[in-house]
């Protein structure tokens, strides 16, 4: 234990990660990790981003320590909210719980555009369908390139509430190509035919039908001789 905090202390004050180390975590007792979590909350921005995303990339869903560390992760992202686009790619789209404030807050208030291309991108390649509605507000921007970024997250969405919305905004002065694409892309969608399951190889006798009814006329020539 000694000798791991303390290469995970050269690790917090370099920012050289060390996925050999950082992967011993994942094995330490319940008190061990509780010690790293504490030396880690006040780790810099930096190095406690790369050591989050490492260890929420590595461990498995169910590992113990997982919700402890996606705690941490959420107090990070209020403060700071590069920290959300790694609670983005671990949450269940269908049921994104104690996310959904912080996301539309982050939607709300941040100005950084790598960030929000990065959420919208995100979102569409997700399916979070609970960011419709504030993808949509981008599409009234005047930034032509987080426009362009939300309509396209929207058409890959792609669910009935995505298509609404942008049939809404298609009747008003922002509807462009961008948009029409989409809206036709997504109604092709819906158009589109299931696909037809295999024939069967031979159709089932139909119940009624006599057995002699389906020999052939061949067959009743051998069956004379």
């Amino acid at each position: 234990m000694a000798s791991f905090m303390s290469e995970f202390e050269r690790i917090l004050k370099t920012g050289q990660i060390n996925s050999d180390t950082l992967s011993q975590i994942l094995s330490l007792d319940e008190d061990q990790q509780q010690a790293m979590i504490e030396r880690l909350a006040p780790a810099p921005d930096n190095v406690a981003y790369d050591i989050l995303f490492f260890l929420m990339n590595t461990m498995e869903p169910t590992h113990p320590l997982r919700p402890r560390l996606y705690q941490l992760t959420m107090d990070r992202a209020h403060i700071n909210f590069k920290f959300s686009m790694i609670l983005i790619n671990h949450t269940n789209p269908d049921h994104p719980g104690p996310i959904t404030h912080l996301i539309k807050h982050i939607l709300s208030k941040e100005t950084d555009k790598a960030l929000l291309k990065d959420i919208f991108r995100a979102a569409g390649r997700l399916g979070m369908e609970f960011l419709v509605d504030d993808l949509a507000e981008f599409v009234f921007y005047d930034d032509s390139e987080l426009r362009r970024e939300a309509v396209t997250a929207m058409e890959r969405i792609g669910t009935n509430k995505a298509l609404h919305r942008l049939e809404k905004i298609a009747q008003t002065d922002k509807c462009d190509s961008d948009i029409l694409n989409a809206l036709t892309f997504l109604k092709g969608k819906q158009k589109m035919p299931p696909v037809s399951q295999p024939r069967e190889k031979a159709k089932k006798i139909e119940s009624g039908t006599k057995v002699k009814d389906l020999i052939t006329p061949a067959q009743n020539a051998q069956n004379d001789c």
